[in-house]
């Protein structure tokens, strides 16, 4: 089974912090009322306890759970907006050659998933042992990115037009779908350095 970086979000990260302890019935109710939350229920997801937790003065337990992953996805969903691109990116196939072109065309040595996972962000949900799993960026790191990814301003929808004219082979089409993931990730940072905001995304 294929894991994917998806379901991108921008968020405040002090609003979201907040959600924890606030019972909010109002929010919670909304939730619970939701398409989303009502497929988790039918595939025997146990995510209303954790809804529960998340609202509730209960302490959140610093071991890890699916669960409260998708409780958090729940309340993101409702809560804010989605990015101006969400593709998803399948792990370990179209990172890789992500990586590969950032590399070679741009000398861009970051690693996707490095810049999305498991950056450091004072949190009531620790972080994650196993899928499904969710990352924090926060403005600051943004900035940083916002910066190194200056580079791939030069991707633009007339090259990824050009690009399309000319796959004819393996190489050429993972050169295609680098570049386009790539463009919309660094248009996504920019999204939220531009409106001051942090960004969330989840792997499962």
């Amino acid at each position: 089974m294929w894991m994917y970086i998806t379901n991108p979000k921008w968020i405040k990260l002090d609003e979201l912090r907040k959600i924890h302890w606030s019972k909010n019935e109002e929010l919670k109710n909304k939730i619970l009322k939701s398409k989303d939350f009502k497929s988790l229920e039918e595939e025997w997801f146990e995510v209303k306890d954790w809804l529960e937790k998340i609202f509730s003065w209960e302490e959140i337990s610093s071991w890890s759970s699916y669960n409260e992953v998708y409780a958090l996805q729940l309340i993101i969903n409702e809560t804010w907006v989605s990015l101006p691109y969400e593709n998803d990116i399948k792990v370990w196939i179209e990172t890789d050659y992500i990586e590969q072109f950032l590399k070679k065309d741009f000398e861009i040595k970051e690693e996707i998933i490095d810049v999305l996972f498991w950056n450091p962000a004072d949190f009531f949900i620790k972080e994650q042992d196993d899928m499904p799993i969710f990352g924090i960026v926060e403005l600051e790191l943004l900035k940083k990115y916002q910066n190194i990814f200056s580079k791939l301003d030069s991707i633009t929808e007339q090259k990824l037009n050009q690009l399309e004219e000319e796959m004819d082979d393996e190489e050429s089409e993972e050169k295609f779908y680098a570049y386009e993931h790539l463009k919309w990730i660094k248009e996504n940072i920019d999204f939220c350095v531009k409106n001051k905001l942090d960004l969330i995304v989840f792997m499962y």
